[in-house]
């Protein structure tokens, strides 16, 4: 259970969501689950500030009202057969969110060329050690 929590507010993390922001939450995990989904219900909302109630199925399917998926983040736990939805689109500014993935890839791309062409010096290949040779190419 504390990995749906973990889920939920590393995904409110990520957009940037203050704690007063209150995203709607869907839980599907298979019936063992979803048991112990229901179970812990509260402890779950508790830990995760969300909406007023956290939505626990089966499948989407058995949800009373149908989201529509494309306006929700999901993290998927194949291993435990079960994800974790977000409800986002009113939280989150799409024109700041492209501009700061915008930002940061600028930022990757210009130190990806400053490590290119740093490897790419003859110093660089008389001074550096076969191991750290090895780390900067891995970046």
């Amino acid at each position: 259970m504390l990995e749906a929590v973990k889920i939920i507010r590393s995904t409110k993390n990520l957009y940037n969501l203050t704690k007063s922001q209150l995203p709607e939450v869907i839980l599907i995990a298979d019936a063992s689950y979803t048991k112990d989904f229901q179970e812990s219900k509260q402890l779950i909302e508790m830990l995760s500030p969300c909406s007023s109630e956290i939505h626990i199925a089966t499948s989407v399917d058995n949800l009373a009202v149908k989201p529509n998926l494309k306006e929700w983040t999901v993290t998927e736990m194949p291993q435990k057969g079960w994800q974790v939805y977000v409800h986002i689109k009113d939280y989150i500014d799409v024109a700041r969110e492209k501009e700061r993935i915008g930002t940061k890839k600028k930022k990757v791309a210009s130190q990806m060329s400053k490590l290119e062409a740093k490897i790419l010096k003859p110093s660089y290949a008389n001074r550096v050690s076969e191991e750290d040779k090895v780390r900067d190419s891995d970046k």
